[in-house]
């Protein structure tokens, strides 16, 4: 049995390391939705407190009881903890998506680099097939009979 060439044999390498940067995609694409989600509740938080605010503004010359001032007070330092709280989340999920996209970096340089010397091997042997059959026409041609009959 022939043994295979040297690009045919890194068809394995290459599609393993593909199927590792296609997991690493989903992984990465995973990371960025989880981020978005997160920016999208902010936003909503962060929405709902200016709608509160504006929705609990007395008219101009009433006036209130303390305690009437007490429980929106108290909702509204709750309803800052929990942006304050998904800031926080938000940061955190900024540095792990970071990561996740410089892993996801390496899988995708080691795939284009494999793919990259895969490619190099093919041109190579190509070069030293198209000069093995140059030799054996030249071979041929000098061996050729020179008087025909």
């Amino acid at each position: 049995m022939a043994r295979a060439k040297g690009a045919k044999r890194l068809d394995l390498v290459v599609e393993l390391a593909s199927r590792k940067r296609k997991e690493a995609d989903l992984i990465l694409q995973q990371s960025r939705s989880r981020l978005d989600q997160a920016l999208q509740g902010l936003a909503q938080l962060e929405a709902f407190l200016t709608e509160y605010v504006e929705s609990t503004r007395l008219p101009q010359g009433a006036s209130v009881s303390a305690v009437q001032l007490q429980m929106p007070a108290a909702f509204l330092g709750r309803l800052r903890g929990s942006i304050e709280q998904q800031h926080q989340v938000i940061d955190q999920y900024r540095r792990q998506h970071a990561e996740v996209e410089n892993w996801w970096r390496a899988f995708y340089a080691r795939e284009k680099a494999i793919v990259k010397l895969q490619y190099k091997l093919q041109v190579k042997e190509i070069a030293l097939e198209e000069k093995q059959l140059q030799r054996e026409i030249d071979e041929l041609w000098q061996n050729r009979p020179s008087n025909p009959v």
